[in-house]
């Protein structure tokens, strides 16, 4: 049993109310778990903890995850978290290369981030494309958020 796009579609909405709210443009959720809650993409764990990086703001939803797969979001991009068996080394690079070219000119003044999880790399990247005014940390209305439980969260 996994978390439904109903579910992950009804949170991001609930998001994008919150923060509107705060008058924040657009969020960047890094955290492996706060990204399956949003867009019901389960991240491999194991070997290891593979990195994603999901934006949400008033229109649009996508992520940089280390598969193409189903997600409650309107746009996968993908890195490649192993050649030909063998792990890379460089995740992050490749998923601020993808942010780059995906938010050139994207126009933000408010950024919510997770202060908890955020790589700087990937702050480096979204500073320079989009040069926020000023970045918000929402770890704690996420937390808050997940206070509710929405029927998918009750059934798992």
């Amino acid at each position: 049993m996994m978390l439904t796009v109903t579910g992950c579609l009804t949170r991001q909405q609930r998001l994008r109310q919150a923060l509107a709210e705060q008058r924040i443009d657009a969020a960047i959720i890094s955290d492996p778990l706060e990204v399956y809650y949003f867009s019901g993409l389960l991240l491999p764990t194991t070997p290891f903890a593979f990195p994603a990086f999901l934006w949400i703001d008033a229109l649009n939803t996508w992520i940089i995850a280390p598969m193409n797969s189903t997600a409650a979001v309107d746009e996968v991009l993908f890195y490649e978290a192993v050649h030909m068996s063998t792990t890379n080394a460089d995740w992050v690079r490749q998923m601020s290369q993808l942010a780059a070219a995906k938010l050139g000119g994207v126009p933000v003044r408010r950024l919510g981030w997770q202060a908890e999880t955020l790589p700087r790399l990937l702050g480096n990247t979204v500073e320079a494309a989009v040069h926020p005014d000023e970045w918000i940390a929402i770890d704690d209305l996420i937390a808050g958020m997940q206070a509710r439980k929405d029927p998918d969260e009750i059934d798992l």
